[in-house]
């Protein structure tokens, strides 16, 4: 992974929200263009984020919170663990 790499899932999270600086945007974007893997990163960070809403559309109550830090945890282990392989 490069440094670049890096960068763009330390911010991924904020893309996916919709919440990037937009003097970042266009360099963010041009790397998923560029890599496979951050784009599939933020394509799976996306879904899940899609899922979820769909979900909590369905109930009249926020997920548990805890919940949403699981998926955050998992997230981030999934990060590392492609970064060692």
């Amino acid at each position: 992974m490069s440094e670049k790499c890096n960068e763009v899932l330390a911010e991924l999270e904020a893309f996916v929200d919709g919440e990037l600086p937009s003097e970042k945007m266009g360099e963010f974007v041009d790397h998923l263009h560029e890599c496979p893997p951050c784009l599939h990163r933020a394509d799976f960070q996306a879904k899940v984020k899609e899922i979820f809403r769909k979900k909590c559309e369905k109930t009249s109550s926020s997920p548990p919170e805890t919940l949403i830090l699981r998926v955050r945890q998992t997230i981030r282990s999934e990060v590392r663990f492609t970064d060692e392989a």
